[in-house]
């Protein structure tokens, strides 16, 4: 397993991941946000903005963690 962290192969998925899946969450975030119900209330528009974004932020958060390891 140790191999792996200095492998090329490695640096590849991170790179993929950054360029293909974190615009592509974007893009579904923005989407997402713009389909919301107009007649719900504060309290579940933030919650829904909550659980849209934690995803997000997650994602990014490993790629970094990934990153420097």
């Amino acid at each position: 397993m140790s191999a792996l962290d200095q492998s090329p192969l490695r640096l590849c998925a991170i790179c993929l991941a950054i360029v293909m899946i974190v615009p592509a969450a974007w893009l579904s975030l923005r989407h997402m946000l713009e389909l919301r119900d107009p007649a719900a209330t504060s309290r579940t528009r933030g919650l829904e903005a909550m659980w849209s974004v934690a995803p997000l932020v997650g994602l990014i958060a490993l790629l970094v963690l990934a990153g420097l390891q």
